[in-house]
């Protein structure tokens, strides 16, 4: 029976990864996407989306009062930003400056799949410091389950 992680990874690689020509929201162009909704928003891959996340806060000594921070508002509280895709990292970027805002302690900032490219990376790590930035997947992750799959 395979682990949570690959079977997310399995189903973002079927579900959310397309080969071809697009044009990012960033700006830039690419020969893949990768939509996570199309997974996140999948029962099964909603579940094991959380579960993943869950599993990569408890395993690094995360100890958080919150996941997600729309609607919740106690200052001071340990939370973590969960991001669906980063290339830039601006999305990510902005929600780290409005939890600062709201007077949150980040302790950490995930995202479900890097793009590895623009910056992303570096941009969220910066504006995360000293809280870590971490990846469930890496895109070249998820194209080469796709390719594994699709041949």
């Amino acid at each position: 029976m395979p682990s949570a992680r690959q079977e997310l990874l399995r189903l973002l690689a079927t579900k959310s990864f397309r080969l071809g020509e697009f044009k990012l929201s960033s700006g830039g162009a690419s020969d893949y996407y990768v939509d996570c909704r199309t997974t996140t928003l999948d029962a099964r891959g909603a579940q094991l989306t959380g579960q993943v996340f869950l599993e990569e806060i408890r395993a690094r000594g995360w100890n958080v009062q919150a996941i997600r921070i729309e609607g919740f508002r106690e200052k001071g509280a340990r939370v973590v930003i969960v991001d669906d895709v980063c290339t830039t990292g601006s999305s990510t970027v902005q929600a780290i400056e409005a939890a600062r805002e709201s007077g949150f302690e980040i302790v950490g900032v995930m995202c479900l799949v890097e793009r590895e490219e623009a910056g992303g990376r570096a941009n969220v790590e910066k504006a995360a410091a000293p809280a870590p930035f971490v990846a469930v997947f890496a895109a070249s992750e998820v194209r080469k389950e796709h390719l594994a799959i699709s041949t």
